[in-house]
């Protein structure tokens, strides 16, 4: 194997960060170039970890689903590790990009327990999420209108299965061309998902159409917006310990939250905002993607006017009075 280049200590690094404890790893592998080359990163850094490949039935052909599997089978005999593949059936119905991703999680939850390697309890998931995955996200958030939780992107890590475990993306400080390099300098084959060229997904409308412009003006735009993110994750951690500090001035109530108008004016616009959303978040998840800047600024308005007045949300209701707000279904 060759030695490592920047890119591979980068995610070396990153995985060791998130990892500190060189807990057991399953390493989600499509077969992409992306996930080929994590997968190689990572037995760089780790003894301790397998290769699973989900499967989404009903998405592509049975054929090019084979040959994913077949192309991971192969890599995990090359890296000398275990291999897991797994099958995930995905509803016709909503987002399917949404469904896509709950039930490939669901089947690398199931993964991390199954008994191929008695005595090893994987407690972390691997995904190849990478700066490219980064900007695209940041874009589609800011043209959809978002805060700073959404602003801080794909996040680093996160726990699943009630905590028990963790996924980790340890690329994100790297360029999809940096993926290909690393596969083209180490003799690692890949393929290719033609479902990428389907723009009616909104994510390759973006990468087909508007990512190449950005990095025309910057080479760089990806790596630029993956620092964004990291510095958005801290600043919305700030955020949100400003927004339980606020939080001790109230007191929440079945479907409502209500909190001393006094405390909110002590902060400015910015953690109003996120008080407000996390609010609105207690009655429910419906319409929560309609709550835009204008109703936000609407009642920030008369919170430091002192006024009195009931803002009508989708699927909930704003009470402003001189002494309290209070944020509870309609």
């Amino acid at each position: 194997m060759a030695n490592p280049t920047q890119p591979i200590n980068d995610v070396i690094s990153r995985f060791r960060r998130l990892n500190p404890d060189n807990e057991p790893t399953v390493v989600a592998v499509s077969g992409g170039a992306d996930s080929v080359a994590l997968a190689f990163c990572l037995k760089l850094a780790s003894k301790n970890i397998k290769l699973t490949n989900v499967s989404h039935e009903g998405f592509r052909s049975e054929e090019e689903l084979d040959a994913d599997k077949c192309l991971v089978e192969r890599l995990a005999h090359k890296l000398e590790v275990p291999f897991t593949w797994r099958r995930a059936l995905v509803a016709k119905k909503g987002n399917n990009e949404a469904e896509a991703r709950r039930s490939r999680y669901e089947e690398l939850i199931i993964s991390c327990y199954h008994e191929d390697s008695p005595g090893i309890k994987y407690t972390k998931i691997a995904t190849a999420h990478h700066a490219d995955d980064q900007l695209e996200t940041l874009l589609m958030r800011i043209v959809r209108g978002t805060g700073t939780a959404g602003l801080r992107g794909v996040v680093e890590s996160r726990p699943l299965d009630n905590a028990a475990i963790e996924v980790i993306r340890p690329m994100l400080g790297v360029s999809k061309e940096h993926c290909y390099e690393i596969c083209k300098e180490n003799d690692l084959e890949w393929r290719e998902d033609e479902t990428n060229e389907d723009k009616d997904y909104t994510r390759n409308l973006v990468r087909a159409d508007v990512v190449p412009v950005l990095k025309q003006i910057n080479n760089r735009a990806a790596e630029h917006a993956s620092d964004l993110a990291c510095i958005m994750h801290s600043t919305h951690q700030l955020v949100e310990q400003a927004v339980c500090m606020i939080d001790c001035h109230g007191y929440t109530d079945g479907n409502s939250k209500t909190v001393s108008a006094d405390a909110l004016r002590l902060y400015p616009d910015v953690v109003v905002f996120e008080w407000l959303r996390s609010a609105a978040r207690v009655t429910g998840n419906v319409g929560l993607d309609k709550i835009n800047k204008k109703m936000l600024d609407d009642v920030v308005r008369a919170i430091r006017g002192r006024g009195s007045k009931t803002f009508e949300w989708p699927a909930r209701a704003v009470t402003v009075t001189p002494q309290t707000v209070t944020v509870g279904k309609s």
